[in-house]
């Protein structure tokens, strides 16, 4: 069995592991819950999505074109360096999009309705699924192609909060500092939806391990690339 899908089954069933907390626990767990889990013994499981996943070729051809694209985004108001670059989706939009769907995710909203409803949400102290995020952009390069297929990039990062940028006079997202984690979560939650074809996770010795994004939140990572080829 490829490497691939060994990596793929375990963290799904890690995932399943997680799922099966969650359920046995005598109160819901609230939204956002994160649930560490220590494996001390071998992981086994039975047919999933993980089965399905193969590595992505030519490996050498997708390590040239991630080693060509930028490591980091830039803010479209602040002019800065921002977030780090850490997933790749090879599909059209319609894939990507259609992908995220099935595994539940919301697409963020970003209009004058959403900007109100954030400050509801965060003077409730409740989760807004649908929350704007900020236009980042890559050194306006034309769009990407592998093997004749478009190619998405995205900085994947989890929000833990809210805050208002005096400088910028407008809210601004907290991020956890653990980039790695989100990406993580993304290639998880679009296996999980069966939507991930191949799978690969590249390294990139030239990106920095640490640092910060255009809001001064501070950024660790291992530097590396997960490429998901979708279904």
């Amino acid at each position: 069995m490829s490497e691939a899908v060994n990596v793929a089954r375990a963290l799904l069933s890690i995932a399943a592991c997680m799922l099966l907390v969650s359920l046995a626990t005598a109160e819901p767990l609230p939204i956002g819950t994160a649930i560490s889990i220590r494996i001390d013994a071998k992981v086994t499981s039975g047919a999933n999505a993980g089965d399905k996943v193969t590595p992505i070729e030519p490996a050498a051809e997708l390590a040239a074109l991630i080693d060509a694209i930028p490591s980091q985004t830039t803010a479209e108001k602040l002019a800065k360096c921002s977030d780090v670059t850490n997933l790749m989706y090879i599909g059209t939009r319609e894939q990507v999009e259609a992908a995220f769907k099935a595994a539940g995710w919301a697409a963020a909203e970003l209009n004058a309705v959403s900007g109100l409803e954030t400050m509801r949400a965060v003077a409730e102290q409740r989760d807004y699924k649908e929350a704007p995020m900020s236009t980042l952009l890559l050194e306006g390069r034309p769009p990407e192609k592998f093997q004749g297929r478009e190619v998405w990039v995205c900085a994947a990062t989890r929000d833990t909060g809210i805050d208002f940028s005096p400088e910028n006079r407008t809210f601004t997202h907290k991020i956890d500092s653990q980039i790695d984690h989100e990406r993580a979560k993304v290639v998880f939650d679009l296996m999980f939806a069966d939507k991930v074809q191949a799978v690969a996770l590249v390294e990139r010795p030239k990106v920095p391990t640490a640092g910060e994004n255009a809001t001064g939140d501070k950024i660790a990572t291992d530097g590396k690339m997960a490429v998901l080829l979708l279904r």
